[in-house]
This record gives C-alpha cells, sequence and structure tokens, in this order.
C-alpha cells in the first residue's frame, strides 16, 4: 500500500500507532486510578476531620462561656448552691441534649449584655446535630418555661455516635465537665473508615 501523500502513514501504521497509543493510556491510567482514588479518599477525611473540629471548637467555647459562676447571671450572684442556673449544664434520660446557659456582649440587652439558655440536640436517625437558644430575661433562670429547641437550626451534619454503650452529652455529677462521644464516618466507594472522638470540657469555677 502507499504512503499517503508520500509523506504520511499506512493506514496500517495508523491502527498500530492508535492501538500502541491506547494501550501506553490505559498502563497510565491504571497507575494513576489507585493515586485519584487515595485523593478522593483523602480530602473526603480532611472534610470529616474539619467538620468534627468545628463541632468540638464550637461546643466547648460556648459550654466554657457559661461557666459554673457566670458572674452575669445574676442567680449566680447569690451564691446561691440552689440558684435555679445551678442545674445547669444538664442532659436529658438519653444523653441526646445539652442545655446551659450563656451571657453574650449585646448593646441592646441591659447593661450592655444578653443571657441565654442554649440547648443542642443531637439526632441520631439523621446524624445531625441541632442549636436552639432563648433569651432570659433578667440573666435569670428561674422560671423557664420555653423551649430552647422551639427554633432551633442544623448546626453538624454527618455526625455519629462514636461508643453505641454512651451517650452523646454527658456532664459529670458536679457539672463541672461536660463530655462529647462523637464519630465521623470516611465514606467513599471502596473504604469506610470511623474517625471517633470523645473529649471531655472543664468548666470554669
Amino acid at each position: 500500500m502507499k504512503k499517503l501523500g508520500g509523506y504520511g502513514f499506512t493506514v496500517i501504521e495508523l491502527v498500530v500507532g492508535i492501538g500502541m497509543l491506547a494501550i501506553v493510556m490505559s498502563i497510565v491510567a491504571q497507575g494513576l486510578h489507585p493515586v485519584l482514588r487515595q485523593l478522593g479518599y483523602q480530602t473526603r477525611a480532611d472534610q470529616v476531620n474539619n467538620n468534627l473540629k468545628h463541632v468540638i471548637q464550637v461546643i466547648s467555647s460556648e459550654v466554657k462561656l457559661s461557666g459554673r459562676m457566670n458572674p452575669y447571671l445574676y442567680s449566680r450572684e447569690l451564691a446561691n448552691e440552689n440558684s435555679a442556673c445551678d442545674q445547669y449544664p444538664q442532659t436529658t434520660s438519653d444523653g441526646n441534649q445539652l442545655k446551659f446557659p450563656i451571657t453574650l456582649d449585646d448593646e441592646s440587652g441591659q447593661n450592655g449584655r444578653t443571657s441565654y439558655l442554649v440547648g443542642y440536640r443531637y439526632d441520631e436517625s439523621s446524624h445531625r446535630i441541632f442549636r436552639g437558644q432563648i433569651a432570659l430575661s433578667d440573666h435569670s433562670c428561674e422560671n423557664l418555661t420555653q423551649d430552647p429547641f422551639a427554633v432551633e437550626q442544623i448546626f453538624a451534619e454527618d455526625i455519629h455516635l462514636a461508643n453505641g454503650d454512651n451517650a452523646f452529652f454527658t456532664v459529670s455529677a458536679n457539672k463541672m465537665q461536660v463530655s462529647l462521644n462523637l464519630l465521623g464516618k470516611v465514606e467513599t466507594n471502596y473504604r469506610t473508615t470511623d474517625m471517633p472522638v470523645v473529649t471531655t470540657i472543664s468548666l470554669r469555677n
């Protein structure tokens, strides 16, 4: 068969060349596949890790802000051990809810501050954490009838219970420590890895 135009390649040569190129590309693709797969897994792992860090950092900062003797919660200024605020932080019997009072700077509030009863709720069926809050009138925990979860928002998603034998939220008997028992799942088409985190937050005296 004559060469095309005198300078090109025969059809057979083109077919062979294309076939060899396909073989080379196939080998390269096979080599890249595990690299790309690992990269995708690592990206997902970073996302899960950042999500867990966000949950822990925000809840920790708010719990620490509440303190056992928050000077801005007026009922605590009386140093009365039976003060209504002293029942916090508290959890429900199933350990899926956590409530505690905090005080934030607020120019529109009384004395430039506003106090809230903050609530976090873990929903095991949807693997979500919800957050709600209600304002405390006169910075007092007395006669609370409203539920902070009445108006709640999604705080975090893809959060699991790290240890099924433990509650998601745990409060120590002296109410000086709050423990979180959570887990992130790194799920890909070929691999699933659990990232459990059990941490304890100490409140201020």
